[in-house]
């Protein structure tokens, strides 16, 4: 049924052609159609650059779930732009205008999904900031340390620590999300 057939309906009703129920009931089934239609074309058109702009539509969006191929979609776009970026700041000698004011732009979409990734594998959005905790406190320690002894042995388990919370998170991130319902929401396709 279309919207044609669906007013041309309305018009029976209206000449009491067709009762009140009998219109709802062909309305009812035309709605539901057009709802598993357009649930059936969304999944068709699921792309790379489609979940990059589901999560630029979920700009600052928290809370919830995000699969690993939404996740990383928007990573690889966000790097094939980079790029591009890049390459055109070189030609203009604009000295990384362009892909400072993008990657500026992106920032909190790129926090928004990765804790909503990290929720989909039930894990805390709040773990993506382990590894800045660990430059901040073993850059301070490395600092103390090279001023009260000279040594800077520290700035090398520093070094260590921070490419084991980095692989942490990459690891998180990598993972299968869970496959029922977590205390972040129901799981995402």
């Amino acid at each position: 049924m279309n919207i044609q057939e669906l007013e041309k309906l309305n018009e029976l009703k209206e000449k009491g052609i067709i009762t009140e129920e009998e219109f709802n009931t062909k309305k009812k089934e035309f709605l539901s159609a057009g709802i598993t239609a357009s649930k059936t074309t969304t999944s068709a058109n699921r792309n790379i650059f489609n979940s990059y702009l589901d999560c630029i539509k979920k700009y600052a969006q928290f809370k919830g779930r995000s699969s690993r191929y939404e996740f990383w979609s928007f990573i690889l776009v966000t790097v094939i732009i980079n790029l591009v970026l890049s390459v055109l700041d070189a030609i203009l000698g604009t000295v990384s205008l362009l892909y400072g004011l993008y990657s500026l732009a992106m920032f909190v979409p790129s926090l928004a999904v990765q804790a909503r990734r990290l929720h989909d594998v039930n894990k805390s959005g709040w773990w993506m900031l382990f590894p800045y905790g660990v430059v901040i406190i073993t850059s301070m320690m490395a600092a103390i340390s090279h001023y009260t002894s000279g040594q800077s042995g520290v700035a090398l388990l520093g070094l260590l620590l921070n490419l084991v919370a980095v692989g942490l998170i990459i690891y998180w991130l990598a993972q299968k999300g869970d496959e029922k319902d977590n205390k972040y929401g129901s799981p995402v396709k």
